[in-house]
Formats: C-alpha cells, structure tokens, sequence
C-alpha cells in the first residue's frame, strides 16, 4: 500500500477536478467536448500515464488521431486535426513497448528540444511495430534526472520507488550502525 500510495496519490489529485471549459463556447460545442473526453476515457488515460510515469519512472502517450494511421512518422500538424478525429491516447510505460530513438531534437524552439525526435513502438516479442515522431507523444516521467543519468535511462526519468528503496535502505544502514 505505500508504494500504491507514492506512486497514485499526485496523480490522483492532479486529475480529481480535471477541467471545465468555460467562456463564450456554445453549450452544443461544451457537450460535444465532454463526450469526447468520456468516449475516449482521456481523464483515465492522463491519469495512467502520471501513475506509469511515476512507477516505471517514463510512460508515453501516443496521441491517437482517425485517418493519420499511416502519418505517425511525421509531425503532428495540428490543422489536419478535424471535429471528431481524436481518438484518444494509447498509454506505454517505458519497459514494454516504446524505446526513444537517439536521434534528438535540435530545433531550440521546439519544446522537446534535447530529448528523443522519434520513438519506436514494438509489439511483446520486441517486433517493431511503427516509428512515432516526438509531436505525437505525450511523456510522463518519474524523478527528473541529472543529464548524464536521463542519458543512460534513455532520457525516461527515475521511479519513485527506486527512490523511496534507496531512502529506506540509507535509513535501514543508519539505525543498523
């Protein structure tokens, strides 16, 4: 239960409000949002990802959009994003299924700058199943690293258990002395 704990307790709370749409919007429009976000289940998926990221210490979420199947190797455009094509967001925590290339980012606007430019989704039998450009990702990471660290974990970050093992061992190695 304490792991349980640290790992779901942030996620939680930062997903139990969730969001209201508020302003001149139509309530035609804010109807049509929310039942997006249930038919996708997007709250439970955000909130999957935060706890993955946490436990696992990476997780991503592939930005999943109807008619650009075949287009994950290229950049998100977000004006081909038409009314009624989200289809949600897919969720992969670091150990099973999405490596970072290490071809990297070198556009300083970019947000991403610095971290992998495409990922590679693999299927169970470590099978390459497609190549995603960074755009389409969302990632969730544990502990923030240190740059050599973030290099050597793949640019994932650490678990929080790793973390909160290594508090209990240096405590356990104190009370023992």
């Amino acid at each position: 239960w304490v792991v349980q704990n640290v790992v779901g307790i942030i996620p939680d709370d930062m997903t139990k409000k969730w969001l209201d749409l508020s302003g001149t919007l139509a309530p035609d429009y804010i109807a049509e949002f929310e039942r997006a976000q249930r038919i996708t289940q997007l709250k439970e998926k955000i909130n999957l990802g935060l706890k993955w990221g946490r436990l696992y210490g990476g997780a991503a979420g592939l930005i999943m959009i109807k008619g650009q199947e075949s287009k994950l190797d290229k950049p998100l455009d977000i004006e081909m994003v038409y009314p009624g094509t989200f289809n949600g967001i897919y969720i992969l925590d670091r150990w099973s299924g999405i490596t970072p290339d290490m071809e990297l980012v070198t556009d300083m606007s970019d947000p991403d700058f610095g971290l992998p430019a495409y990922y590679t989704i693999s299927d169970s039998e470590g099978h390459m199943y497609t190549r995603v450009h960074h755009s389409r990702i969302i990632r969730f990471i544990g502990r923030e690293l240190p740059l050599l660290e973030k290099i050597a974990e793949m640019y994932w970050g650490e678990s929080e258990v790793e973390a909160l093992y290594a508090d209990v061992v240096k405590h356990d190695n104190v009370a023992a002395n």
